[in-house]
């Protein structure tokens, strides 16, 4: 973290226990709320992480470079709001539940190449208003799904003052 390399867990730690971090951890280091701790000035670079737990920076400022490469999410992650004042990066990761990137403001390069969302069981459309979710209505009931099923990715406003590169695999 202070050194300003990147933390390949993998390479310090083989099985997938030991590469698990908390979520809580995560909210702390990216927002200088570890205490003592301090975030050298290239940012925060992980790569091959297990995140657990629900990763809440709703609203939240994140001052740092940011580049969480084939990390992989275990619980929700929202974004919403959050303010990114330098890139964010998630290229080949893993989001397993919803995420919510409603309102984020990404102040450098937003990339997500080879991310994987895979909270349903499906491929999902992408709708601008309703993010990867169920469009349209179940003509043998007259039901709406999308009214019904929380989208797995949402990007209402997501405002990239950068450059945006989102490709990658919606299950």
């Amino acid at each position: 973290m202070e050194l300003g390399i990147e933390a390949d867990l993998i390479t310090k730690y083989p099985d997938e226990e030991s590469r698990m971090i908390c979520a809580k951890f995560l909210q702390n280091l990216l927002t200088d709320s570890l205490g003592n701790a301090k975030v050298h000035w290239r940012g925060v670079c992980i790569k091959n992480a297990i995140v657990t737990g629900v990763l809440d920076l709703e609203n939240a400022e994140i001052p740092h470079e940011t580049q969480l490469s084939s990390c992989h999410f275990k619980e929700a992650v929202t974004l919403k709001k959050a303010v990114f004042r330098k890139s964010l990066v998630v290229v080949n990761s893993t989001f397993q539940k919803s995420v919510n990137f409603n309102f984020a403001e990404i102040s450098g390069n937003f990339e997500a190449d080879g991310a994987r969302f895979t909270g349903v069981d499906k491929e999902l459309p992408f709708n601008k208003q309703e993010g990867f979710g169920r469009t349209g209505r179940d003509s043998s009931s007259g039901r709406n799904p999308a009214k019904e099923t929380p989208a797995i990715l949402t990007f209402t406003e997501l405002i990239p003052i950068g450059l945006a590169a989102l490709t990658g695999i919606i299950k």
